[in-house]
């Protein structure tokens, strides 16, 4: 009767730890995606500055050509 009654008390020390517990991985799990999902982002934000300074390269490359051929027609 007496490893009965340990094993219960064994069951509700537990399960009252239980939403301790999980609330502990949860948060660390939350954590760790924000941390993941904050590199993506930057990640995107990197390959958009770059896209966006390519078109601007090539806008202004193609400024300079309007340019020249303009004063050439001139």
């Amino acid at each position: 009767m007496i490893s009965i009654q340990k094993t219960a008390d064994v069951f509700d020390q537990s399960i009252g730890t239980l939403d301790l517990n999980l609330n502990r991985v949860l948060k660390k799990h939350e954590f760790e995606y924000l941390q993941a999902y904050n590199v993506y982002v930057k990640n995107k934000e990197g390959e958009l500055m770059r896209a966006i300074y390519q078109m601007n390269e090539r806008n202004s490359s193609s400024r300079i050509k309007d340019l020249k051929i303009q004063q050439l027609e001139e």
